[in-house]
């Protein structure tokens, strides 16, 4: 967002002093990890710790429950759930909106805010997008009813550098949710998600036909989008437990505190031997 060269350089002195300053540095993608070891800090001092989910909270739900909670209807709805910024590809999705239009049982539902928002609101009273709805931000502890009132959640990023190292916290919540992900999201993302767990269907950033396809045969296939959804529950539960990562990050912590009280302890006693020394001679 930053245009000014002379802020740009300011902000990434402050970023790297202070990534050199610190005892330990937690990245929470392996991208950024390696990335940070690349640019010259040693690779003892970055561990890696994930974002996950809190297993018992977010969790399957019924369906029918869900939405009759919410005041849906049954048609099949794609969802899109967090902050409408400006790293995530929006438009896309009003985009497969309008092309969907014929298909009077799919509709898409945002719910968040940003700075996107106003924009993304306007753009669908301009196109007359009756299958397209915008809900308030909800309260954390009510989306694990909107995600069970989806039938499937996007993750539409755009086509930037950056996103082959992102991995979006909600992607967590959704998969311990046992709902399936159109993923557009290139690299670390996609290998975890797509690759390894086996929770989502991969569709090309910023490419609204091929996401288009993607909800059509869904719907069609409810027993993949089924499918989808119970492997990334597993995954999430084998994985990214969130009080399995509190532990890990725990640990980090307790080592670093250990290892500072013995460098002190070191630094105490090094004075008092010198003197030690003087007085012997």
């Amino acid at each position: 967002m930053l245009r000014n060269h002379l802020l740009i350089r300011l902000a990434q002195w402050l970023e790297w002093s202070t990534y050199r300053r610190a005892d330990l540095v937690w990245a929470i993608t392996e991208g950024i990890r390696n990335t940070l070891i690349k640019r010259g800090l040693v690779p003892e001092h970055v561990f890696l710790l994930t974002n996950g989910a809190d297993t018992t909270r977010f969790r399957p739900l019924p369906r029918m429950q869900a939405r009759a909670e919410l005041g849906w209807d049954d048609r099949f709805t794609v969802l899109y759930a967090g902050t409408h910024g400006l790293v995530y590809a929006l438009t896309n999705l009003l985009d497969a909106a309008e092309q969907l239009q014929n298909q009077t049982d799919i509709r898409i539902v945002f719910v968040g805010d940003g700075v996107t928002r106003a924009d993304l609101m306007k753009q669908a009273q301009r196109r007359h997008l009756a299958n397209v709805e915008f809900l308030d931000p909800q309260p954390h502890e009510r989306m694990p009813w909107i995600f069970a009132a989806a039938d499937v959640c996007s993750i539409p990023l755009r086509k930037l550098p950056m996103a082959g190292v992102t991995l979006p916290a909600k992607i967590f919540e959704i998969m311990a949710c046992a709902r399936p992900i159109l993923l557009g999201v290139d690299g670390e993302a996609r290998r975890l998600v797509e690759q390894e767990a086996g929770a989502a269907i991969y569709v090309e950033p910023e490419n609204p036909e091929a996401l288009v396809s993607a909800i059509l045969y869904l719907r069609e296939h409810p027993e993949v989008a089924d499918a989808l959804g119970r492997r990334g529950r597993t995954f999430v539960e084998a994985r990214f437990e969130r009080e399995k990562l509190v532990e890990a990050l725990e640990e980090q912590i307790t080592k670093l505190l250990t290892k500072k009280a013995s460098d002190l302890e070191t630094e105490e006693r090094v004075p008092l031997a010198a003197g030690v020394g003087k007085s012997q001679r």
